[in-house]
């Protein structure tokens, strides 16, 4: 029984085991495609769901399918290859970057309005795919492009945002009444 039991490393550090470096890009191939996918899902749901407050669907649609694209082509060139390709890993970071750029363009603006923030979501799962398969100088590079595009947000923000209706609606409630003679 004892021998059984160590004989399991050995078993799942074979060829087609999970303890060598081909089982570790597998298994990095897998969980990135099951990421990837439940990324997209939900960015198709947020789209269905707040297309009608987007202020350029059509921009936004052209950003959606481009970062699929982009996923798509990683997914099936990292699945053939068996581990994630740097070329197609720089591929998506590029277009992350690129999409959270115009997203300020298409995302609602005014108080009542919510951003609705999927760009940012999806460019999460990118940042890890480079600090999977980059080295540590370019996983940085990437991610800092990455905060660097997220940060276009607070450019984008709209001036009459919750913070400026805050101040509004304060400065209203301590003014005193006008009276009309």
């Amino acid at each position: 029984m004892a021998r059984g039991v160590a004989g399991w490393p050995s078993v799942w550090a074979s060829r087609d085991g999970l303890l060598n470096s081909q089982g570790v890009d597998r298994a990095t191939v897998g969980a990135t495609a099951a990421l990837k996918i439940q990324n997209l899902l939900q960015m198709v749901a947020a789209i269905v769901l707040t297309i009608g407050d987007s202020r350029r669907p059509w921009l936004e649609l052209t950003a959606a399918a481009v970062f699929t694209v982009s996923g798509l082509v990683l997914l099936v060139v990292a699945v053939r290859a068996q581990r994630l390709p740097r070329a197609a890993v720089a591929v998506d970071v590029s277009v992350a970057v690129a999409v959270l750029l115009v997203a300020p363009l298409f995302q609602p603006v005014g108080p009542v309005q919510p951003w609705f923030d999927w760009p940012l979501l999806v460019a999460f799962l990118v940042a890890a795919e480079a600090s999977a398969c980059f080295s540590l100088t370019l996983a940085c590079a990437a991610t800092l492009c990455l905060m660097g595009a997220a940060a276009s947000w607070l450019r984008g923000a709209s001036p009459a945002g919750p913070a400026a209706t805050l101040v509004a609606a304060r400065a209203e409630a301590l003014s005193p009444p006008v009276s009309q003679a």
